[in-house]
């Protein structure tokens, strides 16, 4: 067998082969200080010869146990960060659909979290209570956005997060599997911590109906938000005029983004919505004048599927 050298002198050559670094390797740093995003990027870019094999080389890294299960494939990468999210108090994004999706995270640290999250895995969703701030659009509407517990090695400063679609009561995915943005300026968060559910991804083999090949991720994800709007009211509001983001009734069904207010439950014959809408007055050349109001916007409807019976 030929020698090639101890660990310490070989320490450079590992770390640039593995994405860990020196410190860690030389035991100068433990673990237990290293954000769960940057250890998935040590695996992003492993290649194995069972795809559940991805999944449970990690478990050591993590300090967790799960019963293997070949046969499975992408679903033992899921089970694992399901057992991550029971035991390390640390939240770093929706789950993910398998370790390449950590490959840009080998330089994230950790940070204090906003706020004490309450997560649990739950029928292949995390319920969590978090609190999600906003970014307001040009349409005077705004988006999701979910801050993670880590940062930039040489950016503390930026928040980083992942913008969410909702698309359900309390539901929201991922709008792109792979995209993380940064944030310098302040963001809104008139939205309170609250019991939410993220949905991981909208693969055939979680929600059914739909087919997986040639369709990408984001593209399935909007049709699962349409597949979940089937009745809806939409807003289309004028130029000048923006939404009161704290007294929208019921905001468990309202979308910012979107605007629009899912109807209730298996029963469509009858809902109500409400919102507080500010304006200003434009002259016809465009220019603001110097006049506010405010208005309340209500819906009220109901209908009938039967025609002899009607509301």
């Amino acid at each position: 067998m030929e020698y090639r050298g101890t660990k310490a002198s070989l320490v450079g050559r590992i770390s640039n082969i593995t994405g860990i670094s020196e410190k860690i390797l030389l035991h100068k740093q433990t673990l237990s200080t290293v954000s769960v995003a940057q250890k998935m990027s040590w695996a992003s870019g492993r290649n194995t010869t069972r795809i559940e094999d991805a999944a449970y080389c990690m478990m050591g890294i993590f300090g967790v146990h799960l019963s293997l299960r070949y046969g499975e494939e992408h679903r033992a990468f899921r089970r694992l960060q399901e057992v991550i999210i029971s035991s390390v108090p640390e939240y770093c994004g929706v789950l993910a659909t398998e370790p390449r999706d950590y490959a840009q995270s080998g330089s994230f640290s950790k940070k204090k979290p906003f706020a004490r999250h309450e997560l649990l895995s739950l029928n292949g969703a995390i319920m969590a209570k978090i609190q999600l701030f906003v970014e307001t659009t040009q349409k005077a509407g705004y988006r999701y956005l979910l801050p993670l517990d880590c940062c930039y090695d040489s950016r503390p400063e930026v928040t980083l997060c992942v913008r969410l679609r909702k698309c359900g009561y309390n539901e929201f995915v991922r709008e792109d599997p792979y995209g993380i943005v940064g944030f310098v300026r302040p963001l809104l968060s008139p939205i309170i911590p609250a019991n939410r559910y993220l949905l991981p991804d909208t693969t055939t083999q979680e929600w059914g109906g739909m087919e997986s090949n040639n369709i990408s991720e984001p593209a399935m994800n909007m049709d699962l938000i349409s597949q979940n709007r089937s009745h809806a009211i939409q807003l289309e509001l004028p130029v000048g005029m923006w939404l009161h983001m704290l007294d929208i009734w019921p905001g468990y069904r309202f979308d910012g983004e979107d605007q629009a207010f899912n109807l209730t439950g298996p029963n469509f014959e009858h809902d109500a919505s409400m919102l507080r809408l500010r304006g200003g007055i434009l002259s016809r050349f465009g220019e603001p004048i110097e006049v506010d109001f405010e208005c309340v916007f209500c819906t009220l409807g109901c209908s009938s599927t039967d025609e002899n019976n009607p509301p």
